[in-house]
């Protein structure tokens, strides 16, 4: 069956990529013949340009790829940002706020060409040493007040469930907030999201007239499935999730889901 104006978008940590954070090539092969088929294949992650570049030289992707949790559209080919959204001035002092209420959560400021994390936690130092990024630690005062891609807080489930009660009663008002995953709690630009720049690539690419197929696990993915023609989750999505997937494979991250992904695509089609 020819793919021909189908469209693969997946997210990077827990649906395409394994929990170690290595692309086998398993995996690799599976998108290559995702394309072979004439698809075209493109990721949406919440990470930066900095930590998600690693993957770039072994995915190809063929259309601009989703970064910050969908607050930037970004042309690896081109080397230029396509579409872009940015935190509000307020933004600096909700994330102060936030720090001063909560003194052993991590935090990290992802401006385009810069992570700083004015203070690191175990978690934000196992996440660092994971995803292999380098930070500015410079005091929370000392970062630049504009051009916020996105702000991060960091810490054991039970304490950023705990952050995100504050923060729902604090009444932020001209920003969003998301959860990543169950230690991660980030703050967005107002209608950012990975579904709203999905919407962005369709109009700015026209390719209204193309199916797109999604694959996502947490919260941060859901607008992304809800966007696409046709939703995928792995076996170790978040129930909330899989309920708003089309289709949840019989295999997680661990066990090559997007090659169950693209194998049902080119099966039975779109």
């Amino acid at each position: 069956m020819s793919l021909k104006n189908t469209i693969l978008i997946s997210d990077l940590d827990g649906t395409l990529l394994p929990h170690n954070k290595a692309l086998p090539d398993e995996y690799i092969s599976a998108i290559e013949k995702f394309r072979q088929a004439g698809g075209l294949f493109t990721i949406a992650t919440g990470r930066p340009i900095q930590s998600t570049m690693r993957y770039i030289d072994s995915l190809k992707p063929d259309l601009p790829i989703v970064l910050y949790n969908g607050t930037m559209l970004y042309d690896v080919n081109s080397d230029k940002i396509i579409w872009e959204k940015y935190l509000p001035d307020c933004a600096y002092e909700y994330a102060k706020t936030v720090l001063d209420n909560f003194p052993d959560v991590g935090a990290e400021i992802f401006t385009f060409d810069a992570i700083f994390a004015p203070r690191t936690n175990k978690v934000e130092k196992d996440h660092q040493e994971l995803i292999k990024v380098e930070v500015d630690k410079r005091s929370f005062d000392d970062i630049p007040k504009s051009s916020w891609c996105k702000a991060l807080f960091a810490d054991e489930p039970e304490k950023i469930a705990e952050v995100i009660k504050f923060i729902s009663e604090s009444n932020f008002t001209g920003v969003d907030f998301v959860s990543s995953s169950s230690i991660f709690y980030e703050m967005l630009p107002p209608d950012a999201s990975k579904g709203e720049a999905l919407k962005m690539l369709k109009k700015i690419y026209s390719l209204q007239n193309s199916k797109v197929c999604a694959f996502g696990d947490f919260d941060n993915d859901i607008s992304m499935l809800n966007e696409s023609d046709l939703a995928f989750a792995p076996q170790n999505a978040i129930p909330g999730v899989k309920s708003a997937a089309d289709i949840v494979t019989s295999k997680s991250c661990d066990e090559n889901a997007i090659a169950e992904v693209i194998e049902y695509i080119i099966k039975d089609g779109i």
